[in-house]
């Protein structure tokens, strides 16, 4: 492949995120499955990989075009397939983020569980970052008819939108995905402040939660470069690749992150004394076979010691138990 100009970035930036992000994906299948651990949280990365894997390819293709390549260094027969990949990078890039921000979000429903005002938050969240995802997918898709007009500006009888709308409708998405990943890179603090556990685990599973705040980061710097897409004149597509630079950064560190978080059981240096201890949160109703072996336990060591069971942590099948500050016990046990 032959890059020229800046487009050595785009290939750079897919690279580097790219390779580390698929790698992670799968490890992160590894431990869900060999854990029966499979959620809806796990189906909506699987749905987002599709799209970012296209988009990775694509961004290589518009550097291998185009994208970020001076027009003194460009072959006019280029810019359209340049242009095309621009487009679908970016229609790859609103759909895999959409399933990413999906995914972490469930991840965060997981650990909430039953927690009324933190599920309520979440699923607003979650629902302003969709319908405002979908729309801009349609709008971006629609804008041109027909389709082709999007990488082909010199067709006959075309129609499309204002560059300044789409300007617009991108400022807008930016600041809603800025605004969620700092919401779900926030959330993990207060939700599990109270919860009595070790504190290495604690903050070992906020750090890993927390880490969207790097994605928000991209968008922030994305925001800077947005007004190219209104940009007409000449080294046009010098400066797109700034856009697809952010926007591929922004999927990528996403998927890293939302993998990444999965992965503590793989991370011995970051687990507790209790083996099984790791970050997911969930109902501590244990089976009722369980609750019989627990009482015939409660029953010899109070038989025995005359004393009953420490209300700070009790073993459970499969992880470790605490107390939380609803009286609910929160079961850590391997996701």
């Amino acid at each position: 492949m032959i890059v020229r100009d800046n487009a050595h970035q785009l290939v750079i930036i897919a690279l580097v995120q790219g390779i580390p992000a698929l790698i992670l994906f799968g490890l992160r299948v590894l431990v869900r499955t060999t854990r029966a651990s499979w959620g809806s949280d796990d189906w909506a990365m699987v749905a987002a990989v599709g799209p970012f894997a296209v988009q990775t390819v694509g961004v290589m293709l518009a550097a291998r075009f185009g994208i970020g390549v001076l027009d003194e260094h460009l072959n006019p027969h280029e810019v359209p397939e340049a242009l095309k990949w621009f487009f679908w990078s970016q229609v790859l890039f609103l759909i895999a983020v959409m399933f990413i921000k999906i995914s972490i979000a469930l991840q965060l429903s997981r650990i909430a569980i039953s927690r009324r005002k933190y599920i309520f938050a979440i699923r607003t969240c979650l629902a302003i970052v969709v319908v405002s995802l979908l729309g801009t997918i349609v709008f971006v898709l629609a804008r041109c008819h027909p389709m082709k007009a999007h990488w082909t500006p010199s067709l006959v009888h075309t129609k499309c939108g204002s560059q300044l709308h789409l300007t617009i409708v991108s400022y807008v998405q930016a600041a809603i995905n800025i605004a969620s990943d700092l919401f779900c890179a926030i959330l993990p603090i207060p939700l599990l402040w109270n919860v009595r556990m070790n504190r290495k685990t604690k903050v070992s599973v906020i750090v890993l939660l927390g880490m969207g705040i790097f994605a928000s980061a991209s968008a922030m710097v994305r925001l800077k470069y947005n007004r190219n897409y209104m940009y007409d004149g000449p080294d046009r597509l010098y400066r797109l690749a700034d856009i697809v630079t952010w926007a591929y950064s922004e999927t990528g560190m996403g998927m890293i992150i939302g993998c990444s978080a999965c992965l503590r059981p793989l991370l011995p240096a970051l687990r507790s004394d209790q083996s099984h201890d790791t970050y997911r949160l969930e109902s501590s109703k244990p089976p009722h076979s369980v609750v019989a072996v627990r009482e015939d336990d409660r029953d010899r060591d109070r038989e025995r010691d005359g004393d009953g069971e420490s209300d700070s942590e009790m073993e459970t099948t499969g992880g470790t138990s605490v107390k939380g500050r609803e009286g609910m016990t929160w079961s850590w046990s391997a996701v």
